[in-house]
């Protein structure tokens, strides 16, 4: 039976990229403008390092004002979310809003890095906790500001919750029952990987994977989402591969499949432990899940995000490139 799996992803929908300083009754100093905007610049044409030496001087230059050193240490922030170094990232928005508990921007943001490491395998439930406590205080000081993020890791914090629960309340027997047939190992495998027996599921679904000959890419694409669903992106993206090089003659039934591989490699690539390879891999699986069936728009949908990925990729890496080799003819 085919399962779908969610797409972590989620960055692109709901990120507020742009947080200029806050109006104050003490205005900054003008060099504090300047290298506030000169580090926004930087920041976006993918020039990390310059972005954040010249964001640090801002923030250095606004002194006590806090309508310059949050929005500063904010934007610090931003660059490394924008780079994908999520644990990075924390510190900065922290300080932000340090130093200025008012500071909703840099509260969504807070709590939307620590979301993302969390959902990319980076970190463990504490984050979400965290990620929530965020969201509470920002509540406290506008209920409607960023509400539908909110109420996304609040969902996501008890979904997570559930399941450690239900590992921990598991039986650790890793032994496996008695029986046989392709649809007896699926069925033991989805009951145990619903229980959070994920090793367990993992095993049950190979033993399925050796009774059926014709089945065999249906029981790979199942360790493959088991490997998702621990957030070990890497790991379901090899086994997802697997999957496809099982397919002899893909129809449109397979389409999931590749579609399900394309979105192990953007999770790769969001989680900051794959650059632009992964992003192209992830394109050429939604292609083929679009090739095999044009109908399903979810696929259509993630290969345009890929390949609009990908182009921004590549233009930051270009002008970061021509940046350095102009430092060097210097």
């Amino acid at each position: 039976m085919l399962r779908r799996i969610s797409v972590f992803f989620l960055l692109c929908a709901i990120l507020v990229l742009t947080a200029p300083a806050s109006a104050g009754k003490e205005e900054a100093p003008q060099d504090f403008k300047s290298f506030f905007s000169d580090g926004n610049q930087a920041m976006d044409e993918g020039r990390w390092n310059d972005a954040l030496e010249s964001l640090a001087k801002a923030e250095e230059i606004a002194g006590t004002d806090k309508n310059g050193r949050s929005p500063a240490a904010n934007c610090q922030g931003l660059v490394h979310m924008k780079s994908r170094q999520w644990k990075e990232a924390v510190p900065h928005f922290e300080r932000a809003v340090n130093y200025n508990p008012e500071n909703k921007v840099a509260l969504n943001n807070l709590g939307l890095t620590l979301m993302n490491i969390h959902q990319y395998g980076l970190g463990d439930l504490d984050n979400l906790k965290r990620a929530a406590e965020s969201y509470e205080k920002l509540a406290a000081l506008d209920p409607d500001y960023r509400a539908a993020n909110r109420e996304l890791v609040k969902k996501i914090l008890i979904e997570a919750e559930a399941l450690a629960a239900k590992t921990k309340a598991a039986s650790d027997d890793k032994d496996l029952p008695e029986g046989k047939g392709y649809k007896f190992w699926t069925g033991q495998g989805d009951e145990a990987e619903g229980n959070g027996q994920f090793e367990k599921a993992m095993k049950c679904y190979a033993k399925a994977e050796e009774q059926s000959a014709s089945s065999k890419h249906w029981a790979a694409n199942r360790q493959g989402l088991c490997a998702m669903k621990q957030r070990d992106f890497a790991g379901a993206a090899n086994q997802l591969e697997r999957a496809t090089s099982l397919v002899a003659e893909p129809t449109s039934k397979e389409a999931i499949i590749f579609n399900n591989l394309g979105t192990a490699y953007i999770n790769i690539y969001e989680s900051g432990t794959g650059n632009l390879p992964e992003l192209e891999n992830a394109a050429k699986a939604f292609k083929r899940a679009s090739e095999l069936n044009a109908d399903d728009g979810r696929f259509s949908a993630n290969l345009a995000s890929a390949e609009k990925r990908i182009e921004q990729e590549k233009t930051w890496t270009k002008t970061d490139g021509e940046k350095k080799k102009k430092k060097k003819k210097k």
